[in-house]
């Protein structure tokens, strides 16, 4: 059979990236790969503080909890207790704490003693 107007036809080949787009490529891989080692190392420096900060507090403490955030916002608890009393301990000491500091509503009419 022959071709019409003399062209043949052939597979598409897909087309070559021009060459800047492979360096932006590399570029992007790159810096995605700093800020991963980057992200590694500050999680891996700031599990070396709280195991520091551990290490002294249990020279002056037999018990305790460490609750905070990290310069990222991430949530950092630890909490120390060889026993099962010293846990109750701790699970107390921390359910006093938040009824202490809690904020108490406001005094609303209709709700609660009511004087005469």
């Amino acid at each position: 059979m022959s071709q019409p107007s003399g062209k043949k036809s052939s597979p598409r080949k897909p087309r070559k990236k021009p060459d800047d787009s492979t360096e932006d490529d590399a570029v992007v891989h790159a810096t995605i790969r700093a800020a991963l080692e980057n992200y590694k190392e500050r999680k891996k420096l700031n599990q070396n503080n709280v195991e520091i900060i551990t290490a002294v507090l249990e020279e002056y403490l037999d018990t305790f909890m460490i609750i905070g955030y990290n310069y990222d916002g991430e949530m950092i608890s630890y909490s120390h207790a060889k026993t099962q009393a010293q846990v109750d301990a701790l699970n107390t000491g921390i359910f006093r704490f938040i009824n202490q500091h809690a904020v108490k509503p406001p005094h609303l009419p209709g709700y609660g003693p009511t004087e005469v």
